[in-house]
């Protein structure tokens, strides 16, 4: 149940806790019971606020409390704008290594001069070879261990 205190909504219980859970994985030298304190006397914030704020506290070494939470501080401030997200792929090119995979230069050259299908059945014909010499390779390397 959402509670609303003049016009902000209030973080519920179930909320609470499941935030609480969440920041002392974080956060393992803080206590349950400390964090659902510091959440109990925020009364003016939404969810999302509260929970923006407890877990940039959370992200600072030097805060030893959660407690600080109730208090006016950095933890509050909007988030910035920069994105911290993982890039989205950091496989690079073997040819233009400058280029994550798929790579625009490579992808240009295929279309320009797509691989026949005589091309095609070559270069699987020579991978299966060379997947094969390594299977032998393997097998005589067990076949000594075994010996």
């Amino acid at each position: 149940m959402i509670v609303k205190t003049r016009g902000v909504m209030r973080i519920d219980r179930t909320q609470a806790e499941a935030l609480a859970a969440f920041v002392i994985r974080i956060r393992t030298d803080w206590s349950h019971g400390g964090v659902m304190a510091a959440i109990g006397k925020v009364t003016d914030a939404d969810p999302l606020d509260i929970a923006r704020a407890l877990v940039n506290l959370a992200a600072d070494p030097t805060a030893l409390t959660p407690a600080l939470l109730e208090k006016p501080g950095p933890w509050w401030r909007n988030p910035e704008s920069r994105n911290v997200a993982p890039p989205r792929n950091s496989m690079r090119c073997h040819e233009h290594p400058d280029h994550e995979v798929p790579c625009p230069a490579c992808r240009a050259a295929f279309e320009a001069d797509p691989p026949r299908r005589e091309t095609i059945a070559a270069a699987l014909k020579a991978a299966r070879g060379a997947r094969g010499a390594g299977d032998r390779a393997e097998q005589e390397i067990r076949d000594r261990r075994a010996s």
